[in-house]
């Protein structure tokens, strides 16, 4: 295979798993918290503090921000679509990074199935979908080891020492440098075994640290000096951190839990993975190796004690979540690789073909129920284009599946079956959901409504002390969200508040010399919120206007 043939395959079943109905459910979990900042920012021209309801945002940096900011950009609109692609978009880099770096040690058709495998998994299937940072931090994580895995093992230690702490740096931005204690877990026991633990204290090592830091250093230090409060910033990301590690807090059903929700998470690959696991046994390093292959082994066998050594305390930290696991994901899809790769044909034939007759079944149903999509899709969505794109995935598998299936029992043909069913099963489920996800008291409900209140588009929209406000998402205007009385607008406008401010001292004083209308009273979100028209006195619109 062709290295342009391996890009064109990711990026295509990484879209296909993914584009489609991207935005068909609206936002869920904490993805406002995401996506709120972001529009503050194109809105303010700030791009150093983020901002929620007016302000400060302290507990996330920004790259997250700056990303969905940057894809509102380039899509043109602000829509659930364009926020969730940044997710999408990791992803996909993911899967080109190990279908290009792991061929010299895994082959064409085992560094494909990298990226495939990590792609594919229910937890990136979930969180792809999702604005938010599980995703993209777990991608740049792999990315960084990845990188590091294949130079490292190639002898090109500047490379190898280098170039994958800027994806740290950018896993910093992202999300906070948890993942560096995940990373240096998977690589220092490799180093062990090398007996290359020097490396630590090499010159590339700590250049790539200055790299790192340089990535994520000035955005600190301007922030922390913008927010006029650096110690509480500070504190704040600390308490991140040690909360996590609050025995009196921890949720003993959850605890209990989550390793079948990890082991859940990595699903559909989880057997094959502890299959492969066991079946390979304990690597030793064998007579007559090259250098590269003895590195290579040894990594192996660091990266398998570095996976148990993370599951075992992220699964055992007393307010930790299964997400925690998900950046150990691209490290276990190189073990599943690799592994199946070191069992002899003996022992894989049984599997093999045990896996090929449920593939067979799997491939040919999905591509029955995308022909059948096909037909009745546009029907119930009132669409065409998806006919085409179901047509290319049934053409595609049609002319996979017969000649893969069995020689590459588990590389691309399950892959393409897998993208073929769940982006079928999901995009036709998706679209029926988005109808009853809008349903009374949804976002989408509420942003429409306030669209309407607002039909006047000259006249600005304030927000005043709404705080978290999800639905601003879905207002198809610009508005501006402001904390403090300060600084309300001179001249006319819309002012949103809750109810329970309006009788506010600083507010009531600041309405005195303005003609004011009550719109609306209305319970959004489960708060009762007020929609106000000011005018400057004797400026004022009679109460029937149309604005």
């Amino acid at each position: 295979m062709k290295p342009w043939a391996a890009v064109v395959a990711v990026t295509v079943l990484c879209a296909a798993l993914y584009l489609p109905y991207l935005g068909a459910i609206e936002l869920r979990g904490e993805e406002p918290r995401r996506i709120l900042p972001a529009r503050t920012m194109l809105a303010t021209g700030d791009w150093i503090v983020p901002k929620i309801g007016g302000s400060i945002y302290r507990k996330k940096p920004p790259f997250l921000n700056w990303s969905i900011a940057a894809s509102f950009i380039v899509t043109g609109g602000h829509t659930d679509w364009s926020a969730r692609l940044p997710s999408v978009f990791w992803i996909g880099a993911f899967g080109i990074t190990a279908a290009l770096a792991l061929r010299r040690r895994l082959g064409d058709w085992g560094a494909l199935s990298v990226g495939l495998f990590f792609m594919s998994t229910l937890a990136m299937m979930d969180k792809g979908r999702m604005a938010e940072m599980e995703a993209m931090y777990a991608a740049q994580t792999g990315i960084a080891f990845v990188l590091w895995a294949a130079w490292w093992s190639a002898g090109k230690h500047w490379l190898a020492y280098t170039i994958p702490w800027f994806f740290l740096g950018l896993g910093m931005l992202t999300k906070g440098p948890a993942h560096l204690a995940l990373f240096y877990t998977l690589m220092i026991p490799g180093l062990v075994f090398s007996k290359r633990l020097k490396d630590l204290w090499s010159g590339p090592h700590l250049i790539g640290l200055v790299l790192m830091t340089a990535v994520f250093l000035p955005w600190t230090l301007v922030n922390l000096r913008l927010t006029d409060e650096g110690g509480r910033t500070t504190g704040i990301w600390a308490g991140e951190m040690t909360d996590r590690l609050n025995l009196a807090e921890i949720d003993w059903s959850a605890w209990l839990v989550r390793p079948l929700q990890v082991l859940g998470d990595f699903l559909p690959w989880t057997p094959l993975l502890v299959l492969a696991w066991w079946r390979t046994g304990p690597i030793h390093p064998q007579p007559g190796q090259s250098t590269e292959a003895a590195r290579w082994d040894a990594l192996i066998r660091g990266t398998r004690w570095g996976i148990l050594a993370g599951l075992l305390v992220l699964l055992l930290l007393p307010r930790g979540t299964a997400r925690y696991c998900q950046p150990l994901f691209p490290a276990a899809c190189l073990l599943l690789v690799d592994h199946w790769r070191r069992i002899t044909e003996a022992e894989r034939q049984p599997i093999e073909e045990q896996w090929s007759k449920v593939n067979a079944v799997a491939g040919w149903l999905a591509v029955a129920g995308a022909a059948i999509a096909a037909v009745v899709a546009p029907i119930y969505l009132e669409s065409t284009w998806i006919t085409g794109i179901l047509g290319t995935l049934i053409a595609l598998a049609v002319a996979l599946i017969p000649r893969y299936l069995k020689q590459k029992a588990i590389t691309l043909p399950p892959l393409v079956g897998s993208c073929l069913a769940m982006a079928t099963v999901a995009g036709i489920a998706l679209s029926h959901l988005g109808p009853i996800m809008d349903r009374d008291g949804d976002y989408r409900r509420t942003g429409r409504e306030m669209t309407a209140l607002l039909p006047d588009t000259s006249r600005p929209v304030i927000f005043y002390r709404t705080k978290y406000f999800c639905s601003l998402h879905y207002l198809d205007r610009p508005y501006q969200e402001i904390a403090s009385s300060s600084r309300l607008p001179a001249g006319s406008a819309y002012i949103v508040l809750p109810a329970k401010d309006l009788s506010q001292r600083a507010f009531k004083e600041f309405l005195e010399s303005y003609e004011v209308t009550e719109l609306s009273r209305s319970t959004w979100e489960t708060k009762e919120f007020v929609v106000l028209r000011i005018d400057p006195r004797g400026n004022a619109k009679p109460a029937n206007s149309p604005s």
